[in-house]
């Protein structure tokens, strides 16, 4: 019996502390909730889109293009989709690019590069983070907000719109998500105006996600609910940038967006710009390739973040000019012979590299004894 009341005290101890560690996570689980709701809107329907979504062979490519939230943007998009083997996606984004220093890294011209290398259904646009800047025009400067800028700024944004659209992709063009300085926030948000006055005039889509990332004030919230509903820290540190899981859920959000509009039609069609001239059946048992169009381009990141693209006609020409001694005697590179189903067919109409047989020079494979 002398050892009932000890046991009886260490029980109650333990209960106790049980107690006292629920009171002190359950205030503090609360307070986290209460302090800032996160998001209000409903959650957007998507419905499935219809069984011609992703054209003949099923599969709906998408291109990722803009500044450094367009990278994140991608990167959540592609983890939303991964589940769904009717959608591709490939980010192409320079972290410092945007429309006003076309000179730094011009989209307009670089697009072309870029879709020639895939049968792309659907273009997502994400700029204009790094816009609020003046614009050079010749030896002036064009000053942010002011007439000329604007004249200038919009052109450069219906120019890539058109290019865009001219290739058959359609275009989501997205608006820049809330920040958290009040002056950078209202800077960006004419920026936005200015996009979707253009986009919209030219038929492609304008995507506006902002109300999913403010608070019940209708302010910027660094928190709200993940791709799970849980609440979390979406946006990090600086105010501007997401976290992965605020770009996840990002991704989530537009992928619905974007499933809603082709289950309603879309837009303009899939990409079919110089699509049958790619390849021409020349009746000597071969395909003759079109160098000009149908060299896929290559990419790769720099050492400082930078987007790096090289096009494979460029860089043979560029070799062949070098070498030759004289013009007469330049090789005819504008078009190239390769035989039907061939690895070189494969290689220079969609950048597929073969597995090269054992022994070769370029067999990295490990034996297997």
């Amino acid at each position: 019996m002398r050892f009932v009341l000890p046991v009886v005290l260490i029980a109650a101890c333990l209960l106790g502390g049980v107690s006292r560690a629920q009171s002190v996570e359950e205030p503090l689980m609360g307070s986290e909730a209460s302090q800032d709701q996160g998001v209000v809107a409903a959650e957007p329907e998507a419905p499935e889109p219809g069984a011609d979504f992703g054209g003949a062979d099923g599969v709906f490519r998408i291109l990722v293009i803009g500044d450094s939230l367009a990278g994140g943007f991608g990167a959540g998009l592609a983890r939303m989709a991964q589940e769904d083997a009717r959608i591709e996606v490939v980010n192409r984004f320079n972290e410092a690019s945007g429309l006003a220093r076309p000179e730094f890294y011009d989209w307009v011209a670089a697009v072309p590069k870029i879709i020639i290398a895939k049968d792309y259904d659907a273009a997502v646009v994400e700029l204009g983070l790094n816009d609020r800047q003046p614009i050079r025009s010749g030896t002036n400067q064009l000053q942010f907000r002011s007439d000329e800028w604007v004249v200038a700024y919009k052109a450069q944004a219906g120019a890539l719109a058109e290019k865009l659209l001219g290739a058959g992709l359609r275009v989501y063009w997205l608006a820049i998500p809330p920040v958290a300085d009040p002056e950078l926030d209202a800077d960006l948000k004419y920026i936005s105006s200015l996009h979707k006055e253009e986009v919209q005039s030219r038929g492609g889509h304008f995507v506006d996600l902002s109300q999913y990332f403010l608070g019940a004030d209708g302010r910027f919230t660094e928190r709200g609910p993940d791709e799970t509903g849980e609440e979390r820290k979406l946006r990090a540190r600086d105010g501007v940038t997401f976290m992965k899981q605020g770009n996840s859920r990002f991704g989530q959000l537009l992928l619905a967006a974007i499933k809603t509009k082709e289950a309603e039609g879309g837009g303009p069609g899939k990409l079919q710009a110089q699509g049958s001239a790619l390849q021409k059946q020349d009746g000597v048992g071969g395909v003759t390739i079109d160098v000009g169009t149908a060299l896929p381009q290559f990419g790769q990141e720099g050492l400082e973040g930078e987007q790096l693209a090289f096009n494979a006609a460029e860089i043979k020409r560029a070799e062949a000019v070098a070498g030759a001694p004289a013009a007469s005697a330049q090789p005819d590179l504008s078009r190239l012979h390769a035989a039907t189903g061939s690895a070189a067919e494969k290689l220079f109409t969609i950048g597929e590299v073969g597995v090269p047989p054992p022994g070769r020079f370029d067999d990295y494979s490990i034996p297997v004894e």
